[in-house]
């Protein structure tokens, strides 16, 4: 479905962002659990290297000359800003990058964690609040999802490193931890919760949407057996309750109550309703509403939306979309309104 067949998606709550002062070039955005935006930023021209890097890929040329990515990481300074919808952006802690392809979460103490998402090294890091690495461990190659709520950690590996990391598990458990697709750590690493996902439907090749919360996680799943995306809750300690879903590959999603809302995927425009009908236990989830999100189009004369917005993502009960330094945010209970 193009966007022209859905209508605009309701009015969301916006906020125009300012720009960063030109020495610092953002490379990550996340929402932190208190629904602020963080930024990690960069001295070095880490988003140029990787544009250079990805048109000689699309070229299928050899890059010339060779990739500078590994020595700036290791050369530049990161620092991490945040803002709220009603104020500018704060300044954070300035550290050593490390990182080529960095992301990052704040926890409920003030801690940080900045994770190298492709390195097979220990490639998480803890910092104080100053910017001061008080731990390091490793999470493994492919990180695609990074959040967490208090002092959990929640990752989600992306399609090509669920089946990696075959060195990195604990005693009793067969497989890797990415081969779980999703795991929840503590604070040092340490793995808390193995998921159990429903029996028939094969192994997860990628989690694709993650949202957490006080007792678990919400995630959206690619399922090999089932060839379908269902909505699925994990709670430690507690079967996995999940719902079929016939939206093809959300990449945000955000909850209340018997309410579900995703967004993006293989319609990256689209913004999505959707109820929770019984107990989980594999009912079909209805779309109540669909519409389009304000994302650019792809050319001139294209009926298809921009696949990669700056920053698409569920928390708690929130959509947060930002694109063209606009912050949108759309709430469960709105669009159940409106």
């Amino acid at each position: 479905m193009s966007r022209v067949d859905r209508a605009a998606a309701p009015t969301a709550a916006m906020s125009c962002l300012a720009d960063l002062p030109t020495e610092w070039q953002p490379v990550h955005q996340a929402i932190l659990t208190d629904g602020s935006l963080a930024v990690l930023a960069t001295d070095v021209d880490l988003a140029g290297e990787h544009q250079r890097s990805n048109v000689a890929w699309r070229a299928q040329v050899k890059l010339d000359p060779p990739s500078r990515l590994s020595e700036l990481a290791a050369a530049g300074r990161a620092r991490i800003w945040t803002t709220t919808p009603t104020s500018t952006w704060r300044e954070g802690p300035i550290f050593a990058l490390g990182s080529v392809y960095p992301k990052l979460d704040r926890f409920a103490d003030g801690r940080w964690l900045v994770v190298d998402s492709l390195s097979r090294e220990p490639n998480a890091r803890v910092l104080s609040p100053e910017g001061i690495v008080l731990d390091r461990f490793r999470l493994g190659i492919g990180v695609e999802h990074l959040a967490i709520y208090k002092d959990r950690i929640w990752v989600g590996w992306n399609d090509e490193s669920v089946f990696s990391n075959g060195d990195l598990h604990v005693p009793g458990q067969e497989v890797a931890h990415s081969a779980h697709a999703v795991l929840c750590f503590s604070d040092n690493g340490k793995p808390l919760f193995f998921p159990a996902w429903p029996e028939h439907g094969g192994f997860v090749v990628d989690p694709y949407a993650l949202n957490v919360d006080d007792t678990g996680a919400w995630c959206c799943p690619y399922m090999a057996a089932l060839d379908y995306f269902p909505l699925i809750r994990l709670v430690p300690g507690e079967p996995a309750r999940w719902w079929r879903n016939d939206l093809k590959g959300s990449v945000a999603i955000a909850t209340d109550g018997d309410h579900v809302v995703l967004a993006g995927g293989y319609e990256p425009d689209r913004l999505a309703l959707l109820s929770l009908p019984g107990t989980g236990s594999g009912e079909q989830a209805p779309v109540l509403a669909t519409w389009s999100m304000p994302l650019p189009l792809r050319s001139p004369g294209s009926t298809w939306a921009s696949e990669r917005p700056t920053l698409l993502v569920g928390r708690g009960d929130t959509i947060h979309l930002v694109q063209d330094q606009i912050w949108y945010r759309w709430r469960v209970r709105d669009l159940v309104s409106s």
